[in-house]
């Protein structure tokens, strides 16, 4: 799995090999991941939960817990961040990079203005005066009306929705260059998540800033990314533009995952028609996906419908299909090794 993802030519966020494991777990929860994002670029990490995204996630940003342990380099614009001291990473967070966890409005503190609660974010950078107005800016821009009312009010005073969006203030406050965003719409209806993400498309434009949205929902990446990553139990296996990706799946998961949420989709298109309630979206997702992982050779093996010996004896390697396109499966592999050549008795 060492070889080396299609990525850009000339990458903010450049990882490499990076493995992360936690005590007593049968397989790292990050597998050896190699990915790049460009300047201003949109990618997405799409997988099912406990594939290791939001451990993926937190990763980059040092944010793992203490028991982890963590190998391979994390490189933003030439620099390590698995080398900086804590004061360093300090000053990046929030800065250059920012986190947007699954729910940013509980981190809100009840007692607080919410405006207070983004100037916060703001003391190492601005002066009084000028935090309070840096926040009304960004409150208008993450789509109030009346900031300077916002700012005032606080968090029990706002609706669900508009907590949300105090949350993402708060993380794009410093207009940081990437912006990595952990299943930032799972909680959310249909309304509020198409909202979400014409607001980050509207930050890519206006400020240039990257993202990495993190989602297990592949019409979410459908409607914003670019470039997709496909993470299973621990590995990326496989990377494409995301109407190639849609349109031809080249790993048999990545296939199951695309062909359900087009299903998911159809299905609420013709309820919505015909004017009956809206069913759970991507409730078959998680009840057809659900399944085992295998001790060596491929780990979609078990649950692969295309799986051959030689993915229950070797591990596959990433193919590069084509300048935008690579796969981790045998199915794209002229000749495959076989048990022999792999030394498996």
């Amino acid at each position: 799995m060492g070889a080396l993802l299609i990525s850009p030519s000339n990458p903010w966020l450049q990882v490499r090999d990076l493995s992360v494991t936690y005590p007593g777990a049968a397989i790292p929860a990050v597998d050896r991941v190699i990915f790049s994002v460009d300047a201003g670029e949109a990618v997405g990490i799409l997988g099912e939960s406990g594939c290791g995204k939001s451990t993926l996630a937190a990763s980059l940003l040092r944010l793992l817990p203490s028991d982890a342990t963590v190998s391979g380099s994390i490189l933003w614009q030439g620099r390590d961040l698995m080398q900086l001291g804590t004061g360093d990473l300090r000053r990046l967070r929030g800065a250059e990079i920012s986190f947007i966890n699954q729910e940013p409005a509980l981190a809100l503190n009840p007692v607080l203005r919410v405006g207070m609660q983004i100037a916060e974010v703001l003391r190492a950078h601005l002066s009084v005066p000028d935090r309070k107005a840096r926040a009304c800016e960004i409150l208008a821009e993450v789509g109030f009306d009346d900031p300077a009312s916002v700012y005032a009010a606080y968090p029990h005073q706002l609706s669900g929705g508009q907590r949300q969006r105090i949350g993402i203030a708060q993380a794009l406050a410093c207009r940081p260059r990437l912006v990595i965003a952990d299943e930032p719409t799972s909680k959310l209806d249909a309304a509020l998540q198409s909202e979400l993400l014409q607001l980050f498309a509207s930050l890519r434009r206006k400020h240039g800033m990257a993202f990495l949205l993190i989602t297990h929902d592949p019409g979410v990446l459908a409607a914003f990314a670019g470039r997709v990553l496909v993470m299973y139990a621990g590995r990326i296996v496989e990377q494409a533009g995301v109407d190639r990706l849609f349109a031809q799946p080249s790993h048999p998961y990545t296939a199951a995952l695309t062909h359900i949420a087009l299903e998911t989709f159809a299905a609420v298109q013709g309820q919505l028609e015909a004017g009956r309630p809206r069913p759970a979206t991507l409730r078959r997702f998680t009840q057809i996906t659900a399944g085992p992982v295998a001790a060596r050779g491929c780990r979609y093996e078990p649950r692969c419908p295309d799986r051959m010996q030689v993915c229950r004896d070797a591990e596959p390697q990433i193919t590069v299909l084509d300048a935008t396109s690579s796969v981790s499966c045998f199915k794209h592999v002229a000749q495959p090794p076989s048990a022999v050549d792999k030394g498996i008795r």
